[in-house]
Protein backbone atom coordinates (compact mmCIF):
# COMPACT_ATOMS: atom_id res chain seq x y z
CA UNK A 1 0.00 0.00 0.00
CA UNK A 2 1.48 3.20 -1.02
CA UNK A 3 1.38 5.96 1.67
CA UNK A 4 1.54 10.25 0.66
CA UNK A 5 4.35 11.53 1.21
CA UNK A 6 4.48 13.62 4.52
CA UNK A 7 3.48 17.02 4.62
CA UNK A 8 6.09 19.79 4.56
CA UNK A 9 8.41 17.87 1.85
CA UNK A 10 7.77 19.01 -1.54
CA UNK A 11 11.10 20.39 -1.52
CA UNK A 12 12.56 16.90 -2.03
CA UNK A 13 11.37 16.92 -5.43
CA UNK A 14 14.03 17.42 -8.14
CA UNK A 15 13.64 19.71 -10.15
CA UNK A 16 14.60 17.98 -13.33
CA UNK A 17 13.59 14.82 -14.75
CA UNK A 18 16.15 13.07 -16.83
CA UNK A 19 15.88 10.84 -20.33
CA UNK A 20 19.01 9.18 -21.12
CA UNK A 21 21.21 8.16 -22.01
CA UNK A 22 20.78 8.54 -25.46
CA UNK A 23 22.32 7.85 -29.07
CA UNK A 24 22.87 10.73 -31.74
CA UNK A 25 19.55 9.48 -33.68
CA UNK A 26 17.68 9.61 -30.25
CA UNK A 27 18.64 13.21 -29.26
CA UNK A 28 18.13 14.68 -33.06
CA UNK A 29 14.21 13.07 -32.81
CA UNK A 30 13.17 13.16 -29.50
CA UNK A 31 14.31 16.69 -28.94
CA UNK A 32 11.76 17.67 -31.87
CA UNK A 33 9.17 15.59 -30.87
CA UNK A 34 9.81 17.59 -26.90
CA UNK A 35 9.87 21.08 -29.21
CA UNK A 36 6.70 20.11 -30.79
CA UNK A 37 4.73 19.32 -27.71
CA UNK A 38 6.33 22.77 -25.91
CA UNK A 39 8.00 21.23 -23.17
CA UNK A 40 11.06 22.93 -22.52
CA UNK A 41 14.12 21.11 -22.18
CA UNK A 42 18.35 20.71 -21.96
CA UNK A 43 20.51 18.68 -23.85
CA UNK A 44 23.53 17.57 -21.38
CA UNK A 45 26.95 15.73 -22.35
CA UNK A 46 27.14 12.27 -20.74
CA UNK A 47 29.01 9.15 -20.81
CA UNK A 48 28.19 7.37 -23.40
CA UNK A 49 25.24 9.33 -24.98
CA UNK A 50 23.38 11.95 -23.95
CA UNK A 51 20.70 12.85 -21.76
CA UNK A 52 17.54 14.92 -21.88
CA UNK A 53 16.68 17.23 -18.88
CA UNK A 54 13.11 18.61 -18.66
CA UNK A 55 11.63 20.19 -15.44
CA UNK A 56 9.93 17.48 -13.06
CA UNK A 57 6.37 18.32 -13.90
CA UNK A 58 7.56 18.06 -17.27
CA UNK A 59 8.64 14.50 -17.10
CA UNK A 60 6.15 12.21 -17.50
CA UNK A 61 4.34 14.14 -20.15
CA UNK A 62 7.75 14.33 -22.06
CA UNK A 63 8.27 10.49 -21.58
CA UNK A 64 4.96 9.71 -23.13
CA UNK A 65 4.90 11.78 -26.10
CA UNK A 66 8.58 10.19 -26.98
CA UNK A 67 6.61 7.03 -26.15
CA UNK A 68 3.93 7.82 -28.45
CA UNK A 69 6.50 8.89 -31.28
CA UNK A 70 8.44 5.62 -31.25
CA UNK A 71 5.21 3.12 -31.31
CA UNK A 72 4.03 5.45 -34.46
CA UNK A 73 7.54 5.18 -36.09
CA UNK A 74 8.54 1.35 -35.12
CA UNK A 75 8.48 0.57 -38.28
CA UNK A 76 10.18 3.67 -40.29
CA UNK A 77 11.33 3.96 -42.57
CA UNK A 78 10.22 0.34 -44.50
CA UNK A 79 12.77 -1.78 -45.99
CA UNK A 80 13.37 -1.59 -49.17
CA UNK A 81 12.08 -4.54 -51.50
CA UNK A 82 14.85 -6.31 -53.60
CA UNK A 83 13.32 -5.78 -57.54
CA UNK A 84 12.83 -8.90 -59.61
CA UNK A 85 14.02 -8.75 -62.63
CA UNK A 86 11.65 -10.39 -65.26
CA UNK A 87 14.71 -12.41 -67.33
CA UNK A 88 17.15 -14.85 -65.30
CA UNK A 89 20.93 -12.66 -65.19
CA UNK A 90 23.15 -13.81 -67.40
CA UNK A 91 27.01 -13.92 -68.00
CA UNK A 92 27.40 -13.07 -71.37
CA UNK A 93 26.74 -9.66 -73.44
CA UNK A 94 25.38 -9.76 -76.31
Amino acid sequence: MAFPPPAGTDYLEPSTGVIGPLQSRQVREWTLVLTSMNITHAVRDAHPGWVITVAAGDHTRAVRAIELYEAENKNWPPRRTRELLPYARSLAAP
